[in-house]
């Protein structure tokens, strides 16, 4: 897009910084008017798409991605050290990417968090769905036999019942529609921070892409692809499974200090006979909380940190 510009009548402060600005589909479940009004800047007070800006010092040789929501920077940071990477490792010298700032922890709890409240509210409206689907069925039964009785007892306001059950049913349908819309929208931001954590989480303790890819393998950030069943209850969703993952990573591989001569952080157990030792696998629970997820999390980053500046 730059080289397409007229470059006589850019000023110098176009030239140190571009912006983004994010744009939905109508196909895309983010597209949705709670969707998008939760998705934006409403720094100014009026909603309007989300913005990602990154802005050039020419004199310290650092980059700035900004943006007023965590999952909008993701996309535009992975892009940019792609193209970094691509350009100037692979010359002699080339460059090293580093990420100096702290961890941006509080927002991706808030992520975590707002993802575990859409999923409690898709489980909530489907049992409210399933108890009034079964009290229609149940009026339906009782009208079919005194229809079918050739001396039929007094109905006693069992249609009028049997009405307003039809219209709770279609009012609880429409809010699990609505919820199971809003549990794909925080899956999506929760795939977009999570990926951005794994990225910055590389960049800070100078992880290979082989530990980095071990890390998102144990964070899961293919989020989306999670939790989109038919029923909440039917499979284990990303808290669970993150969770499991971590306490396994953080009983084994992060357990004891990096080796010198590998170059991976993380290894796993193996006993005397060259096999991989684990442990009896056990049902997931749906968590009530998200705060031993958390406290994992900022044990892995403690970890991570100590491993690497030790």
């Amino acid at each position: 897009m730059l080289v397409q510009a007229d470059v006589d009548t850019m000023s110098a402060s176009t030239r140190s910084a571009i912006s983004f600005k994010y744009w939905f589909t109508e196909v895309d479940a983010t597209s949705s008017p709670v969707a998008l009004k939760s998705f934006t800047d409403d720094t100014q007070g009026a909603a309007s798409p989300a913005t990602c800006t990154v802005l050039v010092s020419k004199n310290t040789g650092r980059y700035r991605v900004q943006s007023a929501v965590l999952p909008a920077l993701w996309l535009v940071a992975s892009e940019l050290c792609n193209r970094l990477e691509k350009r100037w490792m692979s010359k002699d010298g080339g460059i090293k990417l580093r990420y100096r700032d702290p961890l941006p922890l509080s927002d991706f709890y808030a992520a975590v968090d707002n993802h575990h409240a859409a999923r409690v509210a898709v489980r909530s409206s489907e049992s409210l769905l399933n108890d009034i689907c079964h009290q229609f069925r149940i009026i339906q039964k009782r009208l079919l036999v005194r229809f079918k009785d050739s001396r039929p007892a007094p109905i006693h306001h069992l249609d009028t019942l049997m009405q307003q059950s039809y219209d709770s049913v279609l009012k609880f349908g429409s809010a699990v529609e609505q919820a199971q819309v809003e549990r794909t929208r925080c899956s999506s931001i929760l795939s977009c921070s999570t990926s951005l954590m794994a990225l910055l989480i590389r960049l800070r303790f100078s992880l290979s892409s082989e530990e980095l890819s071990e890390i998102s393998s144990h964070l899961h950030t293919d989020t989306v692809a999670h939790n989109l069943t038919t029923h909440e209850d039917s499979l284990a969703g990303w808290e669970e499974i993150t969770d499991a993952s971590l306490t396994f990573m953080l009983k084994n591989s992060l357990s004891r200090p990096r080796p010198a001569v590998s170059s991976t952080v993380l290894s796993y157990p193996i006993n005397k006979s060259g096999v991989f030792t684990s442990t009896p696998p056990t049902a997931l629970s749906f968590p009530l909380t998200t705060e031993k997820l958390k406290r994992r999390i900022a044990l892995m980053c403690d970890r991570l940190d100590r491993i690497a500046f030790d």
